[in-house]
């Protein structure tokens, strides 16, 4: 049975609750022992609540939220960013790898060398790497670029807009020493609970989520003349973009949980 049914046949019942509940409260005798109002009125409470994030995506948005804000749950981040630049590779590697360690002096760095350069970020832990990347940009001709990769940050979901400032403060510095030609920045967040998003679109598609092998959802959204994706599925919301403030306000509206509705520009 799936959702839509369920709801169909459930209605009349909650319904009955509406109106009966009040009406039994009211009935009661005045000299009728004070535990029974007790427990009808947080029964009713509890019964609206539940037919509400049932039926409005909103308060199930915002239910969800609100858990993950109380509990404080875990959150993965994983990063990758993509710059090619005029500057030769060893000296972008360089300028971003200081950058970086000046954002955090107590990383541990576990590899130091011209082309690829590593530091273990304290506190949250992760893996953030500085390479450098050979492609094809032609049958006779190789690119290069230089390539940041941030792995596996756990943080609390309370610090997710501080985390995001401090990163994007970061790369930030990083873009005006280098003045890159070209960007991309891909950023991947995962949470300790279930994704909220993943929850609205399965909630429209009124399909039991036990019979769902596999789902994600890319969806283009404008941020003033720049764009992005945004990708749904079900443990990841995924944000792709070329550029870095594009990235910084879709973050902000969706990895903060601060927007409901994906489509909204």
């Amino acid at each position: 049975m799936n959702r839509h049914n369920t709801l169909r046949i459930l209605k009349p019942i909650w319904l009955f609750f509406l109106v009966a509940t009040p009406v039994a409260i009211a009935l009661l005798p005045s000299g009728s022992p004070a535990w029974i109002k007790a427990a009808l009125v947080p029964s009713y409470l509890l019964w609206l609540i539940k037919i509400a994030y049932d039926n409005s995506d909103r308060v199930y948005f915002n239910v969800n939220r609100f858990f993950l804000f109380i509990t404080n749950g875990q959150v993965r981040w994983t990063m990758s960013v993509e710059m090619t630049t005029a500057l030769k590779l060893d000296a972008a590697c360089d300028t971003a790898f200081t950058a970086i360690r000046k954002a955090w002096p107590s990383a541990a760095v576990w590899r130091n060398e011209p082309a690829d350069k590593q530091i273990h970020l304290p506190g949250g832990g992760g893996l953030l790497r500085v390479r450098q990347a050979m492609f094809q940009t032609d049958p006779d001709d190789l690119g290069a670029a230089l390539i940041v990769d941030l792995s596996d940050l756990l943080i609390p979901f309370r610090a997710s807009t501080r985390t995001l400032e401090q990163i994007t403060g970061i790369f930030e510095s990083i873009r005006r020493q280098l003045q890159p030609q070209s960007e991309k920045y891909t950023l991947k967040v995962k949470f300790d609970a279930s994704n909220p998003y993943y929850g609205l679109f399965i909630r429209q598609l009124r399909v039991p989520k036990q019979e769902i092998v596999s789902f994600l959802c890319d969806i283009d959204q404008h941020v003033g003349p720049e764009r992005g994706r945004v990708a749904v599925s079900q443990e990841r919301l995924a944000l792709t973009t070329t550029s870095l403030s594009t990235l910084n306000t879709l973050s902000r509206r969706y990895i903060t949980l601060a927007s409901l509705d994906l489509t909204n520009p």
